[in-house]
Order: structure tokens, then C-alpha cells, then sequence
């Protein structure tokens, strides 16, 4: 769906833990984006490294919105009793999955950076579940990018359906309302394969015509059974 992406990798940034946007290939997109990795200490976690002690640590995960049309599967370990944020002090506080050039990327990021931004809830997980449900998912290649087929977010799908979350009108709210509202959407669309339609539709009917385009593209690619909302 006009899903964005969440990706790293680029050309002006120092260090290889920069997260931008795969609709935008390997270029930083919007200030917003880098300047959340660059205020925050994100590093990439070898899943080798791992204690195996981390394995079984409780995760909530969600789907994540960065500048909103950007997605991602991300998730907080969970408080133990004593309130401490882990017990297991080497586990990540925070985790993030992004798909970068064809390759799976898994992201260590303090719990007040995620905190912080908007998200659907998902589940908890244990970590190690977590993983496995990555490990079975495809990398997202820049070069089959697609706005409305082949982005970020069918890879956030991806892993969320192999760890067996249900889809729900909420999601398919969150999703919607955070792709719409999006300042850089547009300019996505203008750049990308399969954006035609989404400016097309802005630049004829507005913003109420690109939400109802974008809602009929969001449910269609999302297995709802719940009963609608009532409004």
C-alpha cells in the first residue's frame, strides 16, 4: 500500500546505523527521519552475539510510524517485577527490524526513542519467537520497490503474520491515517514505482480522495475478520 519504508543506509551519514527511507533508494529523505536516528544511539545487533539468556525475554511489539509513512516492526523489552527494565542488562532495550538493499537488518535502540513514537500495538513476544518470525520473511531490494506492492511496510507485514497477528480495522486505521497525514507521502509517490495513482487522486480530489484511495488499497492487502467499528 503507499506504504513508506524504514531502511537505512546513506551517502552523507557517518556510520552505517542510519535509517532512512527505502522509497527514497539510499538518500536521507526528510530531516525528521535522520534526525531521529542521529539524536538517538541506534546500533545494529549481530543476532550471533546475542546471550542466549536474551533469547527468552518478553517483548511489546507494534508497529512503529517514523514522519509517518514510514513503518517498521519494533518492540520494548518488558519490565521485570522489581520495575527494572531487564534483568539481562546485555539484552537490547529496544529492537527494531528494518529490510536495507536486500539484506535483514536487526537494530538495538533505547526504549525512549521508540517510546516516543507513534505505534500499534501487536503483542508480546518472546524474543526469540521474534526472530524466528524475521528469519522467515524476505528482504525488501531497492530495485522491486513499489509504493502500493514492494515497500517497508509489506515487510513489517510479513513478520507480523508469521508471528500470527491478527489484522484488524484499528491496524488499518493506523496505517492509514499515518500515511495521509504524512507531509512526505506525496513527494514518495511522485518519486516512485506505482505513485501515479496516489498523486493523481490528491491533485484531483484531495486529501478526502487520497484517504479513501488509500484505505481501499490498505484493507484489500490486510485479512480482516473483525466485526467494523461502529462510528
Amino acid at each position: 500500500m503507499g506504504w513508506g519504508g524504514y531502511c537505512t543506509q546513506d551517502s552523507d551519514c557517518k556510520s552505517n546505523n542510519c535509517f532512512t527511507s527505502l522509497s527514497a533508494g539510499n538518500q536521507c529523505n526528510k530531516a525528521s527521519a535522520l534526525e531521529w536516528v542521529k539524536d538517538n544511539k541506534v546500533e545494529e545487533v549481530n543476532q550471533a552475539d546475542l546471550p542466549i539468556k536474551c533469547k527468552d525475554v518478553l517483548y511489546k511489539v507494534g508497529l512503529y510510524s517514523l514522519s509517518g509513512s514510514h513503518f517498521f516492526i519494533g518492540g520494548t523489552a518488558i519490565k521485570n517485577a522489581d520495575n527494572d527494565v531487564m534483568a539481562n542488562i546485555d539484552c537490547p532495550s529496544a529492537i527494531a527490524f528494518a529490510s536495507i538493499d536486500g539484506t535483514k537488518k536487526v537494530y538495538n535502540a533505547p526504549e525512549t526513542a521508540v517510546q516516543e513514537l507513534s505505534n500499534h500495538f501487536l503483542g508480546q513476544f518472546a524474543l526469540i519467537d521474534i526472530l524466528a518470525a524475521e528469519e522467515n520473511v524476505t528482504a525488501i531490494d531497492n530495485s522491486g520497490y513499489h509504493l502500493t506492492k514492494n515497500t517497508c511496510a509489506h515487510y513489517a507485514r510479513a513478520i507480523w503474520r508469521a508471528l500470527g497477528v491478527e489484522e484488524t480495522h484499528d491496524m488499518a486505521d493506523f496505517l492509514v491515517t499515518n500515511l495521509v497525514d504524512s507531509d512526505e507521502f506525496i513527494e514518495f509517490a511522485k518519486m516512485k514505482a506505482g505513485g501515479l495513482r496516489v498523486v493523481t487522486t490528491f491533485a484531483v480530489g484531495g486529501k478526502q480522495a487520497l484517504e479513501n484511495y488509500v484505505r481501499d488499497i490498505v484493507t484489500s492487502q490486510l485479512n480482516i475478520v473483525s466485526t467494523p467499528k461502529l462510528e
